[in-house]
């Protein structure tokens, strides 16, 4: 199990002032726990734990129901989140992106490939550049493998140099 603080920020009013603090956990099953914290004078307060993040789009809608911090949005988070676990950033960005198509087909397609991406085994390069570049090319051979023959890549392929394993 991994954990980190995946935001905090101090705010104050005219009366007091406190510090807001999400912690992140990623467990052994690969799914993202978030802990919220309030402190304030010497007292800490928890909110209850967000469970059973599996997904981007999990993260996503889970994330977006935290409303006791003013003025938080995802792009807050994310780059905590892409050094602490790549992958799932790039991923989450990916969805963000999704959002905004318009084409419902490719909207499909992508979704279909996020899933597939998160189970493969693979080793990422260094450098956040690199990573994404990677993502992408994958992404692609995918996209291209469920286009030709409406089946998910299995087994062993060899993408950009690197040897990645679909389940």
């Amino acid at each position: 199990m991994k954990k980190f603080i995946l935001f905090s920020r101090e705010s104050s009013s005219m009366v007091s002032t406190w510090t807001d603090t999400i912690y992140c956990s990623i467990l052994k099953n690969k799914s993202l726990t978030l802990r919220l914290n309030k402190y304030s004078e010497g007292r800490s307060g928890w909110l209850p734990s967000i469970r059973n993040i599996k997904t981007p789009q999990d993260f996503i809608n889970k994330f977006r129901e935290i409303d006791w911090i003013d003025d938080l949005e995802l792009e807050d988070v994310l780059p905590c989140l892409q050094e602490n676990h790549p992958l799932f950033a790039i991923l989450i960005e990916k969805e963000l992106i999704l959002e905004n198509l318009e084409d419902d087909i490719e909207r499909d397609i992508q979704r279909k490939i996020n899933p597939i991406i998160q189970n493969a085994d693979m080793s990422l390069p260094s450098g956040i550049a690199n990573k994404r570049i990677l993502i992408i090319k994958v992404r692609d051979y995918i996209k291209e493998i469920l286009l030709n023959t409406g089946n998910a890549p299995k087994g062993n392929h060899y993408i950009e140099g690197r040897d990645v394993y679909f389940k």
